[in-house]
């Protein structure tokens, strides 16, 4: 897994597990395969101004949270292709925020993936000849 923060064509900060893709024949580069795309927001939280300890200067700080949401939240896919002139800036995130990222990944692989587990009470399952024996298919074919 290559986590990467990509700030796209749009202006939007994308965070995903990304791999770079190229044409071994033509020797080109072509951009990035891009999984489980989300859009970090970072909001932040302004404060009234404050005095600072010991002196005469007052000042504001600013708290801040990251929200995600789903890059492409229509597609049934989570899976894209960036070309290379989509994306306008690559970089590594944040220890923390590559944290945040894997604990939402985890949540949507959790809560939101279609598992589908067949009921094989109901499911009636007919055995393959063995195929060491070359005869076994033979003879069944001319039996019926």
């Amino acid at each position: 897994m290559s986590i990467k923060a990509l700030i796209i064509e749009g202006g939007e900060t994308v965070i995903a597990d990304v791999q770079e893709v190229h044409d071994k024949e033509k020797q080109e580069f072509l951009g990035y395969r891009v999984t489980n795309p989300y859009i970090a927001e970072l909001v932040w939280d302004a404060r009234p101004s404050a005095p600072v300890d010991g002196t005469d200067i007052t000042g504001t700080s600013q708290g801040a949270e990251v929200n995600f949401k789903y890059w492409a939240p229509l597609s049934s896919a989570r899976e894209f292709d960036f070309v290379k002139d989509y994306v306008r800036v690559i970089y590594d995130v944040h220890e923390d925020t590559l944290k945040l990222y894997t604990s939402v990944i985890a949540h949507q692989q959790e809560h939101f993936e279609n598992k589908v587990t067949p009921d094989l009470s109901k499911t009636i399952v007919t055995p393959m000849p063995d195929s060491s024996e070359p005869s076994a298919l033979t003879e069944q074919a001319f039996d019926s």
